[in-house]
């Protein structure tokens, strides 16, 4: 359980530098200052599932962002999200009324989180439409 609650708060995390990367966009299109750009184009999320993991996140650029989950060779979406901001490397996420705070950087298709000393990668996945 505590993995899963660090999970969603990766993907909280994950979401928050989407968003402000969004936010900060001069309208060159790569949003590639700060931290790097979390919100991705339609159909596509940050996931862990090259690494035998089985979950991913969608930040969105309204601020949100929902995790997502792999099952029965398909991609679902999961009842857990919440809504974060993003800034220069930094995420702060809101779930369940707890907040998280984290860095990231966005290297091409990979994104690394950093949480409490530790790093979780997502590779860019097409995930069809959830």
């Amino acid at each position: 359980m505590k993995n899963l609650f660090k999970l969603f708060g990766i993907i909280a995390l994950v979401a928050l530098i989407g968003f402000t990367m969004a936010a900060c966009d001069s309208g060159g299109g790569g949003g590639s200052s700060g931290g790097g750009n979390l919100v991705l184009d339609a159909g596509w999320a940050w996931t862990n599932l090259f690494e035998g993991g089985d979950e991913g996140v969608i930040f969105r650029s309204n601020g949100t962002f929902s995790v997502i989950y792999y099952e029965n060779s398909k991609w679902h979406l999961d009842d857990d999200g919440g809504t974060y901001t993003a800034s220069g490397g930094n995420i702060t996420t809101i779930e369940y009324g707890e907040t998280y705070f984290y860095t990231y950087s966005v290297s091409g298709d990979t994104l690394n989180i950093y949480y409490e000393g530790e790093v979780s990668i997502y590779k860019k996945t097409n995930v069809g439409s959830l």
